[in-house]
């Protein structure tokens, strides 16, 4: 145990020394390193109050963004509605569109069998003419055979 004071002794002699003589570095290399360190606390403080800056904007977005997500959720929920409602206003046109065309269909049917009689009553309008034309002529060839005749 006196060993060991012994060296506790000589320990703290020898750091009484160190410290009254100094550890050998000069007063402005202290002081530059000093100052270093102060600039690096400046650099040090100046980058926490962004930090905490940074900080508070994610907190406020964190915050925002149930809400955010809720307005999306809604529009999303809108855009399917809108979705739907035009894919059956779609459905219905073409039901629609197929209904029309199987009209067209049918008028154009109509139309040409109108077209295919109207072209007979034409002939048969023709062959009447002639026929009359015809009687006609043959009136007036009897009429001047009776006037020949009186």
């Amino acid at each position: 145990m006196k060993a060991f004071k012994q060296t506790v002794a000589l320990l703290t002699v020898y750091i009484a020394l160190i410290g009254l003589v100094g550890c050998g570095i000069s007063k402005e290399e202290h002081e530059k390193v000093l100052s270093q360190v102060e600039m690096a606390n400046a650099q040090l403080a100046k980058t926490r109050a962004e930090l905490e800056q940074a900080n508070k904007k994610i907190a406020k977005m964190e915050a925002s963004q149930p809400e955010e997500q809720n307005k999306l959720r809604i529009d999303l929920k809108k855009q399917r509605r809108a979705r739907q409602l035009l894919r059956a206003s779609l459905a219905d046109s073409q039901r629609e569109t197929t209904i029309l065309r199987q009209q067209l269909d049918e008028l154009t049917q109509s139309l040409m069998k109108v077209s295919r009689e109207l072209d007979v009553t034409r002939q048969a309008n023709e062959v009447l003419k002639r026929q009359i034309d015809a009687l006609m002529e043959e009136k007036g060839r009897s009429q001047e055979l009776t006037e020949k005749r009186r």
